[in-house]
Parts: C-alpha cells; sequence; structure tokens
C-alpha cells in the first residue's frame, strides 16, 4: 500500500492514513452522536455490516449501543482523538489484552492522550478499548486484502485535485494529508495530519469533493480560534473566498459541498453571540445554493 501523506519536494502527496486510525473510524460511524463531531452514516453501516463476520458485528453493534447511550449528551473530547492513540493496528495488539487503566505512556503513540483518558476514565472508554481489541484482528487483515486496492484507486483519483488546492491554498504543505476509508464527507484534522474520507463504491463521493475537505479543515487549522462555533465560521466564510481562486470544477465542488451541509446548529449560535445578522442567519440557512457566495461576502 502506499505510504502514508507526506509532502515531496514541494508537493503534497496524498497517502492512506493508518489501519488503526481506520479501525476507530468504523466503529465511531456506527454510533450516532450528537453534533459536532458525528460520524455515524447508514450507508457505512449499511455497506460494512455485508462484509463482516457475525461475530464482529454482535460486538460491535453491542458496543455501539452503549456508546450511543453514554454520549447522548456530548461526546468525551478524548474520544475524537482516539486515532492518534496507536500509529498502527500491530503497534496496539500488544496493548489491546490490558485495561486502558492498565497502559502506560510507553505502550503508546500518544501518552497526551492516554493520560486524558485515564484520567476521565469509565465504563463507556474501557469498553470503546475492548472493542477495538476484538475487532482488530479481523480489521487488520480484511482492510489490507479488500480495502487496499481501493482506497489506492482514490488517492490516485484525489491527488490531481490536491495539486491544484495546494495552489489555492498553499498552508496545505504544513501537513500530511491522509484518506480513510469510512470516513465519508467528514474530515478531521490532527496535530500533524488532516484526515477525510476516502472517495469509494459506499459513498459516491466527488474526488474533487475530498480536495475541498482537506482544505476545509487545513483552514480550521490555520484560524487558531479557540472554540468550534469560531473556528467552522473562521473556515467556512475563508475557504469561500479563497476558492475564488480555484478552476471552475473545484469552485463547482465546494458549492455543492457547502450547500450540503447541516447548519443549523452553527447558525444558530452564530445568532445568539451576534456574530451574523438576522437576515443572513434565515438565507444560509434556507437557500443552501447560494451559501457559498454569501459566505465569501461575509467574510469581505
Amino acid at each position: 500500500m502506499a505510504s502514508r501523506g507526506r509532502v515531496e519536494q514541494g508537493r503534497v502527496a496524498l497517502g492512506p492514513t493508518d489501519d488503526f486510525c481506520d479501525l476507530v473510524i468504523h466503529v465511531l460511524a456506527h454510533v450516532p452522536l450528537p453534533e459536532p463531531g458525528n460520524l455515524h452514516d447508514p450507508r457505512y453501516v449499511a455497506w460494512a455490516r455485508a462484509h463482516m463476520p457475525a461475530s464482529e458485528v454482535r460486538w460491535l453493534y453491542e458496543g455501539a449501543a452503549v456508546f450511543e447511550r453514554a454520549w447522548a449528551a456530548g461526546v468525551p473530547p478524548v474520544v475524537h482523538a482516539w486515532p492518534e492513540l496507536f500509529g498502527s493496528i500491530e503497534a496496539f495488539m500488544s496493548s489491546a489484552v490490558s485495561e486502558l487503566a492498565q497502559l502506560c505512556a510507553d505502550d503508546v503513540q500518544a501518552p497526551e492522550i492516554l493520560r486524558r483518558a485515564q484520567t476521565m476514565g469509565g465504563p463507556d472508554l474501557e469498553l470503546l478499548h475492548a472493542t477495538l481489541g476484538a475487532l482488530a484482528p479481523w480489521y487488520s487483515q480484511w482492510r489490507a486484502q479488500t480495502v487496499g486496492p481501493w482506497l489506492r484507486e482514490s488517492i490516485a483519483a484525489v491527488q490531481p485535485w490536491i495539486d491544484e488546492a495546494q495552489r489555492v491554498l498553499p498552508s496545505l504543505d504544513r501537513v500530511a494529508l491522509e484518506l480513510a476509508w469510512p470516513l465519508g464527507a467528514h474530515g478531521r484534522a490532527f496535530a500533524r495530519r488532516i484526515v477525510v474520507g476516502a472517495p469509494g463504491g459506499w459513498n459516491g463521493l466527488d474526488p474533487c469533493v475530498a480536495a475541498v475537505l482537506f482544505m476545509h479543515e487545513r483552514q480550521v487549522r490555520d484560524c487558531g480560534a479557540a472554540n468550534y462555533v469560531e473556528a467552522e465560521w473562521s473556515a467556512l466564510t475563508g475557504l469561500a473566498v479563497q476558492i475564488r481562486g480555484a478552476s471552475a470544477r473545484l469552485r463547482e465542488a465546494h458549492r455543492a459541498w457547502v450547500a450540503s451541509l447541516e447548519l443549523s446548529s452553527l447558525l444558530e449560535a452564530l445568532g445568539r453571540s451576534g456574530r451574523i445578522a438576522a437576515e443572513d442567519h434565515e438565507a444560509l440557512l434556507h437557500d443552501p445554493e447560494g451559501r457559498a457566495e454569501r459566505l465569501a461576502v461575509a467574510r469581505s
């Protein structure tokens, strides 16, 4: 399989994310969660079930039901960082037989995330650790044999659009860019990498939209905002301006992506804080086709 995302001679080269990151997202994609941070996608759930052995289906669905109840009022922030805890399933497996509370800093790739998880504690986080351990042997083999070729095809399809996106948003070259098979039309920005969904048969994602997702997550990182509302608003409006310098194809992908977003909670929060006027709130909510231009105007 291709190596992970990297920068080569000024060109941002895509790669697949590691299999542990993919495994964590695979589990979280089965859990309906409050926004922001919800990765649940019924299309992926149905697709994945057709590929999973019965025992793995049972373990995953039992765990997902517990997580949905436990996190109904809000997802522990450390859960969103879980993909960084280990760098591969191989590295994870020696720790999978131990309880989360028993692990030490040398066992993991990200000791600070482990410390946060252990400080919070709770049966839900122990169950997440155990569920990942139960699924890991099957997932590692299945991903390498079945998903690997699809990921390579996705990388080849997205790379040309990353080349253009880098010209529009040069800061993309400061971080590794990776594709995750279960992530769909979502993205995640971590300390040293940005991960977005790989276009594939189960999601019908346009490769051009994957490039837009990378740009959006980079804008989230670049803005330096202290909270989700400010970060998302800054990224949405900033990219709406930047994308004006892109090709018609990339601009159209951005327009379609922005139109597809569920923005009601974000707009409500912005309205309460006085960041947007009532007229803009209504237009952004009820005229999705005109969002891209209105977001650009809001920035300027």
